[in-house]
């Protein structure tokens, strides 16, 4: 027999019949869709947390230049600007009024609705993520250092936490966190 025959024989022995070569394509093909689709989904969950996130850090942003420009809030002298938690959704810019003549030596920093006015309230822009934490009280940014304030104190190595995440959805899974220090940075990995 010759090495041709040999191999002929082998190839009608061994081989694959056009069904079960269809059919594995069939498929390999539905799992690789299907895979895709799954991990597309993921990547979308996360920038839309992401978006939303970095709407709120342009808000702290704000709060922050306007204190570093020594704005004033209505014609009257401020101490500064901060952000108040209001609910899962939304939370308040506002600008810190002397209480205290015109000093802010003593003031409390955290939002009082009797002396402090709210600029504005801000909503998260994606109406399926909520705030899933912020932890360490207001955030305020005394004029015209300016100097942070977590929760009426600055004292150093303190940071506060912001975490966005979907709603009825539990934190880690597409969640994003904002770290802010009283060294005024502001970290959004």
């Amino acid at each position: 027999m010759s090495k041709a025959q040999k191999i002929g024989k082998l190839i009608g022995q061994h081989g694959f019949s056009l069904i079960e070569v269809i059919f594995i394509t069939f498929f390999v093909g539905v799992l690789s869709s299907l895979l895709l689709v799954n991990l597309n989904g993921s990547r979308n969950n996360i920038v839309i947390v992401e978006r939303s996130a970095a709407a709120l850090v342009g808000d702290i942003r704000q709060a922050q230049n306007l204190a570093i420009a020594g704005k004033t809030s209505g014609g009257g002298a401020v101490c500064g600007f901060g952000l108040h938690y209001v609910n899962t959704t939304s939370y308040a810019l506002y600008a810190g009024s002397t209480s205290v003549g015109t000093t802010c030596a003593g003031v409390n920093r955290n939002f009082d609705v009797s002396i402090d006015s709210i600029l504005s309230t801000k909503n998260l822009i994606e109406t399926n993520v909520e705030i899933k934490s912020w932890i360490s009280g207001d955030l305020f940014f005394e004029s015209p250092d300016p100097k942070t304030f977590i929760n009426n104190s600055n004292a150093v190595g303190q940071t506060m936490l912001i975490t966005l995440g979907f709603k009825n959805t539990a934190c880690p899974t597409n969640c994003k966190t904002i770290t802010i220090s009283t060294g005024g940075r502001i970290d959004l990995p």
